[in-house]
């Protein structure tokens, strides 16, 4: 009994951390960019250096900060433990096409400018941003989605519903 149990507990988390992935890598980024499209249009007025701050930066809080709320917002309601992870494996994808890209680089132009050039493709949109709102966006979505429903885990209504499910 408690084998089929621990088997069905086993694929929850799995169809879980489906769900949960799919919502960091698809949703996030389209609320993300419909934010910044909206508050982009609504603040023209800004300083020069604030408007780049706030919408040209991919470590603006714009670009992440709804998907801590979104993954708080589902994980509250699903409590899965998975959905803490789901930043993983956009992470590892990340990490594995910029060694490709790197790698080679480093012998042709030295190391320092190799990684110069990964930074501004990735984190600077300067002409053509399509490395950054194709990998850097959703990996930086399913890391905020993942600190985000952790936070959901820890909040004491999760914790409330948590000892009376259990």
């Amino acid at each position: 009994m408690s084998y089929m149990l621990a088997q069905t507990k086993w694929l929850d988390e799995f169809l879980g951390f489906m769900i949960h992935e799919l919502l960091a890598v698809l949703l996030c980024p389209m609320v993300t960019f419909f934010i910044a499209l909206v508050v982009g249009r609504t603040a023209f007025d800004l300083s020069a250096s604030l408007y780049t701050l706030l919408f040209r930066s991919l470590l603006s809080p714009f670009y992440w900060g709804a998907a801590v709320l979104i993954g708080f917002w589902f994980n509250r309601r699903m409590r899965h433990h998975s959905a803490c992870w789901v930043w993983v494996l956009p992470v590892l994808a990340l990490g594995f096409l910029v060694k490709q890209d790197v790698v080679p680089k480093i012998d042709y132009e030295g190391f320092a400018k190799a990684w110069e050039f990964e930074y501004q493709q990735f984190l600077t949109c300067h002409d053509e941003c399509y490395a950054a709102w194709f990998l850097m966006v959703p990996s930086l979505n399913c890391i905020a989605y993942s600190i985000g429903a952790r936070l959901a885990l820890r909040s004491p209504q999760s914790r409330a519903a948590r000892s009376t499910t259990d």
